[in-house]
Parts: structure tokens; C-alpha cells; sequence
């Protein structure tokens, strides 16, 4: 009501009421006649102005508008309406002014991208946004601050207003999971030193102090688990460090497994992978790797090496799951790219609160705002937050089994013996064709392929004298003999086996240590697998 209207409406009660106070009847009847008169005045200068602004907001519905933004501003309207219909004109224009409020400064964003990258819900109920905030003309990262940010949730009764958030850049504090893929097919053999480099010099910048965790997924004509989650930067220096080349390339099953599994971790995601780009032994398609990072939420970035690389291919499953493609040309391009991918993730913000939610597979529909007065971002997401985390039975048939389960460890040894007894026995009545490949290097080979490759002591300065045996052109068995000897047992190219004597002539008093994740038990590993294959 106007000024100069409740004026009107005051000295009209003044009236009325001296009216009564001299019971003069016509004084009353012509006092609340004018009443009535005024009152019809108000009400059609109300609906005026809620016309007015009605028309206004009608103007602002467009295709510009998030699905959100449409369901918050119809609501706004429906309690107008409510409000009008109970001559309640105050509450109405109230809730028209807030709408039109909401719908002028929507069409101020045209600046600004703010997006929902991902959404962890590993602790369901409770749920983590991670945004980016970029102003586009001024090309900066626009800083977040929790007092001018504005949660909503759709419930039953719309869109209300999520109360105790709590914001955080990833940088300060939320760790970063990161699954370096890495591409050991036959067509990599060249370059796999500058891919070795460029992710030692990446695991460097991860901020282990801040629980980053990193994993690695290798792969030719299969896909490798190679190591697992850790915020162990020796042991992710060490699985980086060595690597061994394959066969054929299975690229896109790699990625499929690699986002499923990192989509298990909590925390910020991301995949990074680096190949030639030639798959031709995936069961998985590009679109289907597409189609599981966009469900996950989880980018990949790409990195092409070499100068024959599927450029297209590789860049449309990077721009469609909001990562990026880099063709490189030696390993400082690719250390660049690589904390390049990392800063812009860092870059984002988390935003946590509780959802109150009690079911994982029904619909969530998010709204956020963030007005500082000179800036208004906006975003939204409609997500299922069972939807967010792939089931291992998604991708383990992908999976190669190269892992030896501890209970089928001696059967294997039984095995591996008899084909070694088989071997020397062969050895030794000169069934194999012996040939000196170097100084005190021996290889024995049966219809072209290497069986036994013998390294004397003292070859590259080391104390041991070394046997490698071979099946189906993999180390299947290493025995290296000093006043110590070692016996290693190998299954698809993983030691599951380290049997060590102190004593070399007292063999039967030596230890077993079976699938063992410590720094010994991976640096004979290693040891054996990078001289072994320097011969064949």
C-alpha cells in the first residue's frame, strides 16, 4: 500500500471511529461507503502492479533459463497467485519482487561460467560438489566465498534452500585422485623412456601432504591393474619407473576401467592416459568410454605421442568429458600438459552439505547460486547418486587376472618347477641351440624361441650369476646365485614368489615371501623383468 493510500485508509478510521463514539448511523454508512470505495481503489492498483510484474517475468521466461531456474521462478509465481487469491496483495508482490530479483540478475551470467564438474557421494548422505568458477572476459577464476553461495534441493514442497555449507578450495585441502594410464603396447617400445620421465616428473607435483592419491593402469592387448589407490609417493615413483612393453592395444578398455575405478575413490577425479591412439583389441567402443565418464562425472585428458596419431578420435573423448587433448614431441611438452590438467583441477572448489536424503537410487536436483552484488553464477545438476559409482562387476571381466591368488601359489610352483626341470634337462643333453650373445651372456633357444638366457657374474658390475627361463616369450622363472640366492616365480609378468636363502648352498632353509607389497620383494621384481627381456 502507498504512502498517500494508507494515509487515506488512517484518517478513514479516524472517522469511523468518532462515528461510533456519537452513534451517528448515516456518519458510519457514509464512512465505511467511502472505505469500501477506497478499498476497491487499493486492490485494482495492486493487481495493476502484480499485472505489471507478472508481464515482466513473462518477458524473462526463456531458453536461456536452467530447468531449475524455470521451476524455482514458476513456484515464486504460484505463491503469488495464492497470495493474490486471499486479497493478500502485500505477500504477493513480495514474492513477485523476489522472482523478478532472481530473474534480472540471470541475465547477467553471459560472463561467467560456473559448472558442477563432479559430485562425490561416497559418504551419502552427504554430498561434495566440486565446481569451477571463470570469469570468460576477464579470464580469471572468480574466488568463492560461503556467505554469498545459495544451495537449493528440490523436494516435495520445491526448491528450498540447503542451511550450513561448508566451501573449500581443492587446493588448501581436498585431495585429488588421479588414475595415469599408460599405453605399453609393441608401438610404444620407442618412447616409453619419455613416458616414464614425463609421469615420474607428474607424481612429483602431487600434493601428498594434502592425501592426493594416484594410481596406474597399464595396458596392450590387455588392461593391468599395475597399482592400486595410494598416497605413497615412493611407491608410485617406483610403479612409473617401470614399465614393460607389450603387444597389441586395448585403449579404450583401459579408460573404461580406469574411470569405473577411480570412480570408487572419494575425493576430485581425474583420468590421464598417454598413447600412439591405436586401438584394435578393445571390447569397449569410444562412445562407450564417453558414455561411463559422462554417467561418472569423471574427465580424461589425453596425451597423443609420436607423429601418427587418431587426433579426432582421441580429442572427441576428451572435449565430450571435459578434459583435454595434447599431442606432444617429447617429455617436457608432456610434464607441462600434465600439471597443466592437474592446476585446473586444483583450481576447483568443493562445496559439502548434508542432503538429508535417505535412499541412494532416487533423483537429486541441485540449484547453486553465488551473488556477491557485482557477480551472479549459477548452476545446476540432476544426478542418481548410486548412478556415481560404477560396481566392480561393471569392468572386472576387462581386467587381466595377473594377480596369482595366495591359495593357488603352490600348485603354480609345483607347475613352473617341472617345466624348469624340463628346461635344464634339455640344457643339458644339448637339446636346445646354445648361442653367446655377448661376454658371459648365454642364450639357449628351441625353433626360434629364447628358453634360457644365462648372465655370468660380474655382467653389469653384478655379483650374482643370473638364469632367466622363458614360456610363451615371458619370464616364468629367475634364479640368481651368489653366497645369497634368490628364486622368483613370475605369473603374467608379476613376481607372486620371492624364495631367499641367506645361504646359497642351504637352499631348503630359505624364506617364501608371497605377494608381498614391500620395497624388497618389488625391487627383485623389477630387477628380473628389466634384465630379462634385454636379451630376447
Amino acid at each position: 500500500m502507498e504512502q498517500e493510500e494508507a494515509a487515506v485508509f488512517s484518517d478513514l478510521k479516524e472517522q469511523l471511529s468518532q462515528a461510533n463514539e456519537e452513534a451517528s448511523l448515516s456518519a458510519i454508512e457514509d464512512t465505511v461507503s467511502q472505505l469500501e470505495k477506497e478499498y476497491e481503489k487499493v486492490k485494482e492498483n495492486n493487481l495493476e502492479k502484480i499485472g505489471a510484474k507478472e508481464i515482466e517475468i513473462n518477458d524473462y521466461m526463456c531458453d536461456g533459463l536452467l530447468d531449475a531456474e524455470t521451476e524455482i521462478i514458476n513456484n515464486y509465481l504460484y505463491n503469488a497467485d495464492q497470495s493474490k487469491n486471499q486479497n493478500n496483495y502485500k505477500q504477493a508482490l513480495s514474492e513477485l519482487d523476489a522472482c523478478l530479483e532472481l530473474c534480472r540478475k540471470i541475465q547477467l551470467v553471459d560472463n561467467y561460467d560456473f559448472t558442477i564438474e563432479q559430485i562425490d557421494v561416497s559418504d551419502f548422505p552427504k554430498i561434495k560438489l566440486y565446481v569451477s568458477s571463470y570469469d570468460s572476459y576477464e579470464e580469471r577464476t572468480i574466488p568463492l566465498k560461503t556467505k554469498f553461495l545459495t544451495v537449493r534441493q528440490l523436494g516435495k514442497e520445491g526448491y528450498t534452500v540447503v542451511n550450513n555449507l561448508k566451501v573449500s578450495k581443492l587446493d588448501q585441502q581436498e585431495k585429488l585422485n588421479t588414475c595415469l594410464v599408460a599405453d605399453v603396447s609393441g608401438s610404444m617400445y620407442e618412447l616409453l623412456d619419455d613416458v616414464e620421465d614425463s609421469m615420474y616428473d607428474f607424481v612429483t607435483c602431487l600434493q601428498f601432504d594434502a592425501h592426493d592419491e594416484v594410481s596406474l593402469i597399464t595396458f596392450d592387448d590387455c588392461v593391468y591393474e599395475t597399482m592400486d589407490f595410494t598416497n605413497d609417493k615412493n611407491m608410485a615413483l617406483d610403479a612409473v619407473s617401470n614399465l614393460y612393453i607389450g603387444n597389441c592395444t586395448s585403449l579404450y578398455d583401459a579408460l573404461y576401467v580406469a574411470v569405473c575405478k577411480t570412480s570408487r575413490t572419494k575425493g576430485a577425479k581425474c583420468v590421464m592416459a598417454f598413447t600412439d591412439g591405436y586401438d584394435n583389441t578393445s571390447t569397449k567402443t569410444a562412445e562407450d568410454v564417453i558414455r561411463i565418464a559422462n554417467t561418472l562425472d569423471i574427465p580424461i585428458y589425453l596425451i597423443g605421442i609420436g607423429s601418427d596419431v587418431e587426433y579426432y578420435e582421441l580429442n572427441d573423448i576428451c572435449e565430450r568429458t571435459g578434459g583435454f587433448f595434447k599431442q606432444i614431441w617429447d617429455s617436457y611438452e608432456m610434464t607441462e600438459i600434465y600439471k597443466s590438467a592437474f592446476e585446473k583441477n586444483k583450481e576447483m572448489y568443493l562445496i559439502e552439505f548434508d542432503s538429508g536424503a535417505d535412499k541412494m537410487d532416487n533423483t537429486q536436483n541441485i540449484y547453486v547460486s553465488y551473488d556477491n552484488g557485482d557477480e551472479y553464477l549459477r548452476c545446476e545438476s540432476e544426478f542418481v547418486p548410486a548412478d556415481l559409482q560404477a560396481d566392480t562387476t561393471e569392468y572386472e571381466d576387462i581386467v587381466a587376472d595377473n594377480q596369482l591368488k595366495n591359495e593357488e601359489i603352490e600348485d603354480e610352483v609345483l607347475r613352473i618347477r617341472a617345466v624348469y626341470n624340463d628346461m635344464v634337462k634339455k640344457i643339458n643333453n644339448g637339446t636346445y641351440v646354445k648361442t653367446d650373445i655377448d661376454r658371459k651372456v648365454v642364450e639357449y633357444s628351441e625353433n626360434g624361441n629364447v628358453r634360457c638366457v644365462v648372465v655370468g657374474k660380474g655382467v653389469n658390475g653384478i655379483s650374482y650369476t643370473r638364469y632367466y627361463y622363458y614360456e610363451n616369450d615371458q619370464l616364468m622363472f629367475a634364479y640368481l646365485e651368489s653366497t645369497d640366492s634368490h628364486r622368483l616365480y613370475f605369473y603374467n609378468g608379476k613376481l607372486f614368489r620371492w624364495r631367499y636363502a641367506k645361504n646359497a648352498v642351504k637352499f631348503s632353509e630359505a624364506d617364501n615371501h608371497d605377494n608381498e607389497d614391500s620395497p624388497d620383494f618389488r625391487k627383485w621384481q623389477d630387477f628380473a623383468l628389466d634384465e630379462a627381456y634385454q636379451y630376447i
